[in-house]
């Protein structure tokens, strides 16, 4: 294993654990790691372990707070529109059950740690127009459809995939099979 691997590793473990990460090895740069978290939108939980590294000038950490607290603000504008959705679609008797990280970030020690760039909603087929519906008056736009899911959009950044299934059944038949519906019997 590298040793920035190593490191990245070290600086999700101690946010995860509230403990202090050890000091920014020889030969990585802070920059390497703010574009990694970029990336692989982990900006939160890699950057906020960094900020708190002994060897980390006081000028990198004003230059990664910004970056640090949009992330944050994304997530808490993602919870909210995904409270206000189910809401929504409760009203109109859409059955839709939230899924993928917007379910998972909740089992972090804090939901802003799993970052995503969009929020994932199972839609049952029957209900798909009435989803619809409720999606474009709340201000969402069709941007595309793929597979087994629309990707709605709401600027600046709110994305919403309603999934029509779980799995693709031309990837998977036998995951379709089994997750094509609500409720198994």
């Amino acid at each position: 294993m590298r040793q920035l691997d190593r490191y990245l590793a070290k600086l999700v473990k101690s946010q995860l654990y509230g403990e202090k990460a050890d000091e920014l090895p020889d030969g990585i740069t802070v920059q390497e790691i703010v574009d990694i978290a970029k990336k692989s939108q982990m900006q939160c939980i890699l950057l906020s372990a960094l900020i708190n590294v002994d060897n980390v000038s006081d000028e990198m950490k004003a230059a990664i707070k910004p970056i640090i607290l949009r992330s944050m603000t994304k997530t808490s504008v993602q919870i909210q529109e995904m409270r206000m959705l189910e809401s929504k679609f409760e009203e109109a008797g859409v059955m839709n059950q939230p899924m993928k990280g917007a379910v998972l970030r909740f089992v972090y020690p804090s939901p802003e740690l799993r970052e995503m760039s969009d929020l994932d909603i199972l839609i049952s087929k029957d209900d798909m127009d009435k989803a619809v519906k409720v999606l474009e008056d709340c201000g969402y736009t069709l941007k595309e459809s793929i597979k087994h899911h629309h990707i709605y959009m709401k600027r600046p950044f709110l994305i919403v995939e309603a999934h029509r299934a779980m799995y693709d059944k031309t990837v998977d038949k036998k995951q379709e099979g089994y997750f094509g519906g609500f409720v198994r019997t």
